[in-house]
């Protein structure tokens, strides 16, 4: 019997994933509210709501954060002797234009230019309101 209830579950799961990829076919990136409702779902299903630390599930997020640190560092840490020589390599040096670049004011035509480079359905925010709406009013 709950092997039964088991199967049944999965197949109703695996039809649910197998829509999902129809309508996400269908829809695709279009920022509409089914593609934002998917990146939210993605979201949530990523979170960290607890570890196994020395054997005993923790869901308090101080200790979890103090254990991803750790563990990140004690992973991550630098080796000594290690060390790259990049001596006589020259690099392209643009620090002036970059600067004065990033720097500078932007215009409105600069803005109505990038705005009218956008598809009118897409959307820069989960907002609803896309392009099209923007480029209008």
């Amino acid at each position: 019997m709950l092997s039964q209830l088991r199967t049944m579950d999965e197949s109703e799961i695996s039809m649910t994933k197998q829509k999902m990829r129809v309508k996400w076919l269908n829809n695709g990136d279009t920022n509409s509210k089914f593609f934002h409702f998917r990146l939210r779902w993605r979201s949530a299903k990523n979170d960290i709501v607890g570890l196994h630390i020395n054997g005993v599930w923790c869901e308090e997020p101080n200790m979890v954060k103090i254990h991803i640190k750790s563990y990140s560092e004690n992973t991550f840490e630098a080796k000594i002797g290690l060390k790259l020589n990049l001596d006589g390599i020259s690099f392209k040096n643009n620090f002036e234009v970059d600067n004065e670049l990033f720097c500078s004011i932007i215009s409105e035509s600069e803005i109505l230019e990038a705005v009218s480079q956008c598809g009118s359905s897409k959307s820069s925010r989960p907002d609803g309101y896309n392009f099209f709406f923007i480029k209008n009013n």
